[in-house]
């Protein structure tokens, strides 16, 4: 803490006490009055230093005691240097004593850079001699990787809705991108559970196997290469990029990429700064085989639409009340880049990379959230999804956007739809009643185009061609949100995958009468943590969500399958004791034994002692076992029985005092999970210190709850969803 002094008053001391003699003063003493600055007993940083490496995130933590709480507007976070971002501040204030206050303000920093060495500081508005600082240093490892992400692997449901949902070319697997910030992936025939990814995005857009193409934080943009889960490229908008360089330009203001898309090696994404005196706007696509950057659209005079003098296409302006869902599609083979509701001088406008030309395609203006487009494989035909509340789906032929006709559905709440790769079959999941698949014959010259010059046309319900009820309740939640389910079919236009708004997955099989309707068999959660135990060998998991209804999210997790195993219903009590071949449940006041080969071969059985409160985990020897029961860690020898222990405040230097979990790594590594911060500490068991670990990726609501260790140095990391880690 840095404070100024001042010696300005010395002098007032002898003059007062020679007036209170001479019997100026009244003897009536009044009250001192409070002083207008607090007085602190501590005030600083946690953490001094900190390491982060290329565009990755790290968390600092101011921390004032006092005899006042400080007001959470007062805290102000800044660096020296513009090569961070600050994001997602918390802040937390409550009595340490009878008289003082204990104050807690976090930020989260990002690096923006590929090195560089910088101040953070942390300080008050009201007092700015009062302020703490720490040193931040961006590099990569000494290994020299280019800017490793930590490779979590996600287990479980979205818990945010869908935003995309598209096949591997192969049509082995499918992949769900939600607005939570992770990519999952999912097995095109069975839907078990293949991995997942926090990409920090909230959609992400096919470019090759292997690569997808991510938007991050505000402005940025990056490619995401899924095997190594590591970030290649960053883009400052498409403007400027190139590998792991600086941006070149800082926004100013309110930045976000509005929409991104990637098809045939050409990414397109959408730029939006919302500055205090201007703002900009570019629709920008960068060809990955020429380095070709193009300007498409962008504030007048700017970008190859003004450049073209096209002026067609409706901006619109949304109602205060919607948010708008921005699109930017490219064309299966990269000839056509789409985009809309608005855009920056045109909307609902299509341009042709091959003719160099614009053309209208779409009606509406931006109060929507399902104006999501779609082409054919072949690039001939192109949709439009307009507003659930219009009830209408638009159906054009290229290059010149001819209006085909319009899908209304008069009887049905549309949620959201899909392109066969030929371009004939059109799939739409409504709600009447429950969701509902319906498929439509829209190829150009069928029946339901009338009249025959093909303008005005529509097709309704009663040309739906076949009809099958998704059954998204049994095992989820009853809710819909309008506009917010995500469907795709296959390469070879035999199955839809659908992922709805509530986190479950169907699949579809077309060659099959009855679609032959496939559900996934994860555990269902999306509101609530978990609570879990994990049986010895790090197989089997008892999994239960907190705060939702317990027949569809308590049971068995097999991590190996990743699946659950057997659900129970509310009849089915806490669980006592977890066990290696077996778990014991408690129902009323009997106990039963569960065996996990066979969940339905259960016994009775007495006098079985309860799991305790603490946490314990075994060393992969079999010799030592860490305990963490609050703030305390120790460790134990099996073999001769000895013990030593820490405790947390004290070994981290007052960084953890509290600490929920623990993984052994190995006889002299013991891993400790603050699940309230989402950080893993190391405890060198022959020492007396406790030294952060790693600040885990967390994404939105995925706070860490717990830990558990599988086996070698993979982690399980237990939220809203499950992770599994493999520590460095």
């Amino acid at each position: 803490m840095h404070l100024r002094s001042s010696r300005s008053g010395l002098w007032l001391a002898p003059v007062l006490t020679l007036l209170s003699a001479c019997g100026l003063f009244e003897k009536t003493e009044t009250p001192p009055e409070p002083t207008a600055i607090p007085k602190f007993e501590a005030f600083g940083m946690l953490q001094r230093s900190y390491q982060v490496r290329p565009y990755t995130c790290g968390r600092a933590t101011l921390r004032m005691v006092a005899d006042r709480k400080i007001d959470q507007d007062d805290i102000v976070w800044s660096a020296d240097a513009t090569l961070i971002d600050f994001e997602d501040m918390s802040y937390s204030s409550g009595n340490a004593t009878l008289d003082t206050y204990e104050t807690f303000s976090q930020v989260d920093f990002c690096a923006r850079a590929k090195h560089g060495k910088f101040k953070i500081r942390a300080g008050l508005k009201s007092l700015p001699d009062y302020f703490a600082e720490g040193d931040i240093e961006i590099g990569l490892p000494a290994s020299g990787q280019a800017n490793p992400v930590p490779a979590e692997i996600v287990l479980g449901h979205h818990h945010s809705a869908p935003t995309r949902i598209f096949w591997s070319k192969d049509g082995a697997s499918f992949f769900v991108a939600s607005k939570d910030r992770t990519l999952t992936k999912w097995h095109g025939t069975t839907l078990a559970i293949e991995g997942g990814w926090v990409t920090m995005g909230d959609d992400a857009s096919f470019i090759e196997d292997g690569r997808v193409f991510v938007p991050i934080y505000n402005f940025r943009s990056a490619i995401f290469d899924l095997p190594t889960a590591r970030y290649t490229t960053w883009f400052d908008g498409l403007g400027q990029g190139a590998l792991f360089e600086a941006p070149v330009t800082q926004p100013v203001g309110s930045a976000e990429t509005r929409s991104i898309s990637a098809n045939a090696g050409l990414l397109a994404a959408w730029s939006w700064n919302d500055g205090q005196n201007t703002a900009g706007c570019a629709i920008q696509t960068l060809d990955l085989k020429t380095n070709r950057r193009l300007l498409v659209d962008a504030f007048a005079p700017a970008g190859r639409a003004r450049e073209l003098n096209f002026s067609g296409g409706s901006t619109g302006t949304p109602p205060p009340t919607v948010v708008p869902e921005w699109y930017t599609e490219v064309s299966p083979k990269g000839r056509y880049v789409a985009f809309g509701p608005s855009g920056c001088s045109v909307g609902n406008s299509v341009y042709d990379t091959q003719n160099d030309r614009f053309a209208v395609c779409g009606t509406t203006t931006i109060n929507t959230k399902l104006h999501r487009t779609g082409f054919s494989d072949d690039e001939s035909t192109f949709v439009v999804g307009n507003a659930p509340d219009t009830r209408r789906i638009e159906i054009y032929k290229m290059p010149d956007c001819r209006k085909l006709g319009n899908g209304r559905f008069d009887n049905t709440t549309l949620m959201g739809w899909a392109l066969s790769p030929d371009g004939n079959t059109l799939a739409v999941v409504g709600y009447n009643g429950a969701p509902r698949l319906l498929l439509y014959n829209v190829a150009e010259g069928s029946p339901i185009w009338k009249p025959l010059d093909y303008f005005g046309a529509n097709f309704t319900e009663g040309d739906v061609t076949r009809d099958f009820v998704l059954d998204f309740e049994k095992g989820g939640n009853s809710t819909f949100e309008l506009g917010f389910y995500r469907l795709a079919f296959s390469p070879d236009g035999k199955r839809i995958a659908v992922a709805s708004t509530n986190g479950r997955l169907a699949l579809v099989d077309l060659e099959q009468s009855d679609g032959g309707i496939r559900y996934d068999e994860q555990p269902m959660d999306s509101k609530s943590p978990y609570q879990t135990r994990l049986a010895p060998g790090g197989r089997y998991l008892w999994i239960a969500s907190v705060g939702t209804s317990a027949d569809i999210h308590t049971g068995i997790y097999d991590l190996q399958e990743r699946r659950m195993i057997v659900w129970y219903d509310g009849n089915t009590g806490p669980l006592v004791t977890m066990e290696q071949d077996s778990l014991v449940v408690r129902r009323g006041t009997r106990l039963f034994r569960v065996p996990y080969a066979n969940p339905s071969q259960e016994t009775e059985v007495f006098g079985v002692a309860p799991t305790q409160g603490e946490d314990a985990s075994i060393s992969p020897s079999g010799r030592y076992q860490c305990v963490v029961s609050g703030g305390q860690a120790c460790r134990k020898d099996l073999q001769s029985g000895g013990e030593q222990c820490v405790q947390l405040e004290q070994a981290s230097g007052g960084a953890l005092k509290t600490a929920q979990s623990a993984a052994m790594t190995n006889d002299g590594n013991c891993l400790l999970g603050d699940a309230l911060a989402s950080r893993l500490w190391r405890w060198g068991t022959d020492s007396q210190t406790v030294t952060l670990q790693t600040h885990l990726v967390s994404s939105d609501a995925n706070d860490v709850i717990r830990f558990e260790r599988l086996g070698g140095r993979n982690v399980l990391i237990v939220t809203r969803r499950l992770f599994v880690w493999k520590v460095p």
